[in-house]
């Protein structure tokens, strides 16, 4: 059992929080044991929201062992609790969750918490974890920086702002918010309240201090805001005891005691009202005092209006706390002005009088209160009579009784109800606002039934219509008294007449005449009617019967339909509707109903009894076999897009737009489809007539988009059908007979002819299937029936779609190309972004030409950047490695165009491709050319033969290099590539190089043969450059793409005026730069030169001599500044010539008596010294001159040789 402590604890600050327990709480008394150890209450009820997973931060418990706090407490939950295994606690006590919380909104989990001390000492808490709904919201503090202003003599603790924040969550608990404040000893915040407390007096050192106070809620998971307080110190304290003096009705007087700290040189003045604030700026020496007061007054003021005061002291460093509001009003009968900067005068406003101007005469005011020229009276301060004029009334004669002018008409009285309003009491029989109108007592109508109303005064008189009687003809007049109707007829009044209403059988105005009832003539079917009283009956014709003879006989009552006839009833007569399969008038005989061919489609009719059945042929369907068999609608996703395919009938062919657009190789396929038909036609002349037909894997590499299913493919597998017949007679040996040779060659071109006219036909059917009128694209896709009758659909032919991966490189290419269109914007970021980027793009570029001109456009771009950019991003070259490789991959894999020849250009590169293939190589007479394309004159194709050459830039793979290429490859691609600058080829070590490039502006050539290297050529490779340094030595080179440097090994330099010409043994990329090493001297001119030079050293001394002998002698020369400066530039020049003249003593003295010391040194340090004194004395006398020239009224300056000597010299 541990052992227990008792404490006595004085709280000191009960506004300290729980955590700080040590800086708040006192120890008066002395623990009567060590095993004090406690846990710190938590801030809130711990909370998890509902279905939380594991790892759910919950809450964090701290135990305190307050007489030994440097020992390590663990922390572990109970494990008698059933719900412990649905939490962890850690060694700092952040309860987490371990399992899913499955329990619902408001019920609990406890746990019993259990710290350890380091001395055994054991602590429990019981907790009770809330299952809560989820927190959505975090607090949201009112601003997002709060700042104050404190001076440093702020006295602590001081509350000096509560922050306020908002958690917009509907649950009470998710709302709650607790505040802190970032670590220190300066403020705190009460963690409920949001009161911030100065804890420590500030100090002048700081200009401002920053804390972070957050926001908590108690929700799960717990959210958290922040805002930003600053605390700006001031030296500067707050003006004290700011009163108002003295207030006008536009005036005030403002007084003040003086900050308690710093120093004001003046003061800043805010009046803050409703309206525009005013602002004054006050220096001390304006201000002034009275009873150790600091005065000045404020005028322009706005009359009766609320004011508040606000002073704030300043000086050179900074502006003071300001004041607390005075708040004051110019609420005042009394105009008020300064006499002094302390002393004023005030005078009462127009209609005030007395002392302090409290007493006020109406009469007097600037508005006089009587109206309507009323006479104003005054015996006492704000009291007032006014006698009015006739017709008006009121205290201040303000109303008017229109009554007075007798407005009411015909003896009617006059009612007074405001001053411009009145009543008129009428005579009876008048009316109207002023009884002007007499009454029209016919309006609205008295009289009744349409009688006539004629008004007389306060009367009417109504003149009956017929029938009616009565003052206001209310009376209807009994016509039915005398008994008109006969035969038992009612009679019915009615307005000036009668009605009778006839008994059955009768009728008539009296009920006078029988009614004849067969008049009517109910009887159907030619019956005769006999009338009788009220009733008549039918004698009805043969054949019928009924009342009205409407019912006749029906014959079918004996079924007489056979077969399951259905009969139908005629007059005297009946026919029979037949089932299918008989006829007849009883449906007594058998027909044929396969007689109308009824099914459809070549389907096979069976008579049945009373119907047909239809067998139908594979792919058909239905009562008739008039369906077709479809294939089912279909949703395809491939990576040129999402196809979904409707059901059609088979034999169908189906179309669906390509989401991204035509494929931008397609035309390429259809173009290659030509050339290939007519390369198989021999009308290329690098090419044989009879060419072996190509074999599928050779397609499919070419074209990987073709497969056997599509309509397309078999335009590319054989473009030279119907030529290995040529080929078998060839071999014949038809040259023999010249007659039959020619004869033979006629039926081949006839057969050209033929199957070039069926190709275009079949492409231009390819094309109207897989494009509309409009250009748009389509996937193609037919619908098959199998000869078991089933359906499906052929395999999709997309090959005409774009893919989203070339659609997106596209516009990543694009997107560089526009990035980089400007080099001098390029920065180290961009130009890595971009190379990263232009690889991944490469493959899309291979098949994709558009991509690929962007592709080079960016790289050339790249090439135009700024030196030190490149520098700082590549310097060791490896990024320019990999877009060279990119350029080099690209001209050899690249996919050629029908023409076979793959050509680029941009600014600073250009790229040349061709494949050659034995049949060309045999055509070419010595080897291939290249000219770059911004040195040539023509803007054509840039290859040519060796003896096409007219230009002298240009370089040349000799017919030796595609010869051994040929050896070993079926054919073999020729790349060129031009750049215009030698930035990419910057050497990694500039010092292990055995030449060196002085420039980045240097043209490259590149030369290759793809998937071979070629070295050691008998027939060298020739390129040509431009001199670009005048006569100096320059020598060829070619880059070593593995050591990252320029060599010469191999390569040979003729140098001319204008150009040189390079030849190699080997192909890789070339270029021109600088000899390094300085070419030597002939001894002859060696000799000469020395001579001339010690002669003119000779002579400079004898003139130099002369001058200073001179300038020594006369003393008019050297007595001003300028003449002593040149004595000393010639004294220097002298010694320096002196020097370089020892050079020569020395190669002619004896080296046995040469000192010990090295003589070439010694007079090359002295020169260079000499050198510089003499530039030294050259500018004091450029400073002097400009003094004499410009500044003319220079002041006089003291020693002035010896501070020019002592920098020269």
């Amino acid at each position: 059992m541990p052992r227990h402590a008792i404490c006595v604890l004085a709280v000191s600050n009960p506004s300290c929080n729980l955590r700080e327990l040590t800086n708040c709480v006192q120890l008066i008394s002395v623990c009567l044991c060590a095993d004090l150890l406690h846990f710190i209450p938590l801030e809130h009820e711990p909370r998890i929201y509902l279905a939380a997973p594991s790892g759910v931060q919950v809450a964090k418990v701290t135990a305190v062992d307050y007489l030994h706090p440097k020992q390590a407490i663990s922390y572990s939950l109970d494990p008698a609790k059933p719900d412990s295994p649905f939490f962890h606690i850690n060694a700092d006590g952040i309860i987490t969750t371990k399992r899913y919380i499955s329990r619902n909104s408001g019920e609990f989990y406890n746990l019993t918490v259990v710290a350890t001390s380091g001395r055994g000492v054991n602590a429990t808490m019981d907790i009770s974890i809330r299952v809560a709904e989820y927190n959505r919201y975090p607090p949201m503090l009112e601003t997002t920086n709060y700042t104050v202003e404190l001076d440093v003599l702020t006295e602590v603790p001081t509350d000096i702002l509560t922050v306020k924040a908002v958690d917009n969550d509907t649950q009470k608990y998710n709302s709650e918010v607790y505040y802190s404040v970032t670590t220190q000893d300066v403020v705190t915040v009460h963690p409920t309240t949001g009161v911030v407390t100065l804890q420590k007096r500030l100090s002048g050192k700081y200009k401002q201090l920053a804390f972070t106070i957050s926001a908590r809620d108690g929700g799960s998971p717990q959210r958290t805001g922040r805002t930003k307080l600053t605390i700006i110190i001031k030296i500067l304290s707050a003006p004290r005891e700011v009163t108002v003096a003295g207030v006008g009705d536009t005036w005030c007087m403002l007084c003040w005691k003086s900050p308690l700290s710093g120093h004001s040189l003046g003061y800043l003045i805010w009046l803050h009202s409703n309206m525009t604030p005013v602002f004054r700026n006050v220096s001390v020496d304006k201000l002034g005092k009275k009873n150790n007061l600091l005065c000045t007054a404020v005028s322009d003021l706005r009359r009766w209006t609320d004011y508040s005061v606000q002073v704030a002291g300043w000086n050179k460093d900074e502006v003071g706390i300001t004041s607390a509001p005075a708040p004051f009003n110019t609420r005042v009968n009394r105009s008020c002005h300064s006499i002094s900067s302390t002393d004023y005068t005030c005078t009462c406003l127009m209609g005030y009088y007395g002392d302090g101007c409290a007493f006020f005469n109406p009469c007097n005011s600037t508005e006089p209160p009587c109206q309507n020229g009323g006479l104003c009276k005054s015996n006492e301060s704000n009291v007032f009579t006014c006698d009015c004029p006739e017709g008006y009334y009121g205290s201040s004669c303000e109303y008017f009784n229109p009554c007075s002018r007798s407005p009411c008409q015909h003896n009617s009285t006059c009612s007074n109800i405001t001053s411009s309003q009145y009543k008129c009491l009428c005579k009876p029989g008048y009316a109207g606002n002023m009884c002007e109108i007499n009454i029209n007592e016919c309006d609205p109508s008295p009289c009744q039934n349409i009688a006539t109303c004629i008004d007389g005064l306060n009367n009417f008189t109504c003149v009956c219509a017929s029938g009616f009687e009565g003052d206001l003809c209310q009376y209807n007049i009994d016509e039915c008294k005398d008994e008109p109707c006969q035969n038992g007829g009612i009679c019915s009044d009615e307005i000036g007449s009668y009605n009778c209403k006839c008994p059955p059988g009768y009728e008539g105005v009296h009920c006078e005449t029988n009614i004849d009832d067969c008049q009517s003539n109910q009887c159907e079917n030619n019956g005769t009617c006999v009338d009788g009283l009220e009733d008549y009956y039918c004698n009805c014709q043969a054949g019928f019967e009924g009342d009205y003879c409407e019912d006749e006989i029906n014959e079918c009552m004996a079924r007489p339909c056979l077969n399951g006839g259905t009969c139908t009833d005629a007059f005297n007569d009946f026919s029979c509707d037949c089932p299918p399969g008989y006829s007849g008038k009883r449906c007594e005989w058998d027909v044929d109903l396969c007689q109308s061919q009824p099914c459809q489609n070549n389907g096979e009719c069976v008579d049945l009894t009373d119907h047909i059945e239809c067998e139908c042929p594979r792919g058909y369907h239905g009562l008739f076999c008039e369906m077709k068999v479809q294939c089912p609608g279909e949703l395809l996703k491939t990576d040129r897009g999402k196809f979904s395919w409707e059901p059609v009938a088979h034999g169908a062919i189906s179309r669906l737009p390509c989401p991204y657009g035509m494929s931008t190789t397609y035309l390429e396929h259809l173009e290659q489809m030509a050339h290939d038909s007519a390369w198989g036609l021999g009308y290329f002349p690098f090419h044989n007539p009879i060419v072996p037909t190509k074999p599928d894997s050779e397609l499919r590499l070419r074209y990987p988009d073709l497969n056997e299913d599509m309509e397309s493919a078999r335009l590319f597998k054989n473009p030279n059908l119907g030529y290995k017949d040529h080929a078998k007679h060839s071999a014949l040996g038809l040259k023999t007979d010249p007659v039959k040779l020619h004869a033979y060659h006629k039926d081949i071109e006839y057969k050209q002819a033929h199957e070039i006219n069926a190709d275009n036909h079949d492409r231009e059917k390819e094309l109207k299937l897989r494009t509309n009128e409009r250009g748009q694209p389509f996937a193609v896709r037919s619908c098959i029936i199998h000869r078991d009758g089933s359906v499906k659909w052929s395999k999709m032919d997309d090959s005409i779609c774009r893919d989203e991966q070339s659609t997106y490189a596209e516009q990543m290419s694009s997107d560089l190309e526009q990035l980089t269109k400007d080099p001098a914007l390029i920065n180290a970021e961009i130009f890595i972004n971009a190379s990263i980027q232009i690889k991944k793009i490469l493959n899309y570029a291979l098949s994709n030409r558009k991509i690929a001109q962007s592709m080079f456009s960016v790289i050339s771009n790249l090439m135009a950047v700024n030196d030190v950019v490149l520098e700082e991003v590549d310097k060791y070259g490896s990024i320019t490695k990999d877009l060279v490789q990119v350029i080099d991959t690209y001209a050899s894999a690249a996919k050629l165009p029908p023409n076979g020849t793959i050509s680029i250009e941009s600014d600073n590169l250009a790229l040349e491709s061709k494949e050659v293939y034995p049949a060309e190589f045999t055509m070419l007479s010595e080897g291939l050319s290249y000219t770059p394309p911004g040195i040539k004159n023509l803007g054509s194709s840039i290859f040519s033969d060796v003896g096409d050459v007219t230009q002298e830039l240009f370089i040349t793979v000799p017919r030796e290099a595609l010869e051994r290429a040929l050896r070993q490859l079926l054919s073999v691609r020729v790349q060129f590539v031009s750049y215009k600058n030698s930035k990419f080829f910057r050497p990694s070590n500039c010092c292990s190089s055995s030449v060196t490039s002085l420039t980045t502006k240097q043209r490259v050539i590149s030369a290759a043969l793809s998937n071979i290297t070629i070295r050691n050529l008998t027939e060298l490779l020739v390129y040509n450059f431009q001199t670009t340094n005048g006569n100096e030595k320059q020598i060829c080179v070619y880059w070593n793409t593995d050591s990252q440097e320029w060599l010469d090994d191999g390569v040979l330099t003729n140098q001319s005026m204008d150009w040189i010409q390079c030849e190699s043994t080997h192909l890789t990329a070339f270029s021109v730069l600088l000899d390094p090493n300085i070419m030597p001297i002939p001894g002859e001119h060696r000799q000469v030169l020395s001579i001339i030079s010690y002669i003119g050293s000779v002579c400079s001394i004898f003139g130099l001599f002369l001058t200073i002998l001179t300038y020594s002698i006369f003393r008019c020369l050297n007595r001003d500044r300028s003449g002593k400066i040149l004595l000393n530039l010639c004294i220097s020049l002298l010694l320096m010539n002196l020097a370089f003249l020892l050079v020569a003593v020395q190669e002619y003295m004896d080296r046995s008596l040469m000192i010990v010391a090295d003589v070439c040194t010694g007079v090359a340090v002295l020169t260079h010294y000499l050198v510089l004194t003499s530039l030294m004395w050259m500018l004091v006398e450029a400073i002097n001159m400009y003094q004499l020239l410009i500044t003319v009224f220079a002041t006089s300056e003291t020693k002035f040789m010896c501070k020019r000597m002592l920098c020269a010299w």
